[in-house]
């Protein structure tokens, strides 16, 4: 279960976001292996903020 590109990241303020990668990190990174990535890709119009505030919290909390 990744980041949706049709949710969290076009319509999703970028705390929604920081809160959605924590949340993964959290189910995926127990027994490493885990990449996380937006679903299928960077949907056009999605806000920069949002996409930076992704970029930013992944490599804050994604490394174990």
């Amino acid at each position: 279960a990744n980041i949706t590109s049709i949710g969290t990241l076009p319509r999703g303020s970028p705390d929604r976001g920081r809160r959605r990668v924590r949340e993964k990190l959290g189910i995926g990174m127990t027994g490493g292996g885990f990449v996380l990535a937006v679903g299928d890709q960077t949907p056009y119009g999605a806000p920069t903020e949002s996409v930076h505030a992704l970029d930013e919290t992944t490599h804050e909390f994604g490394v174990d």
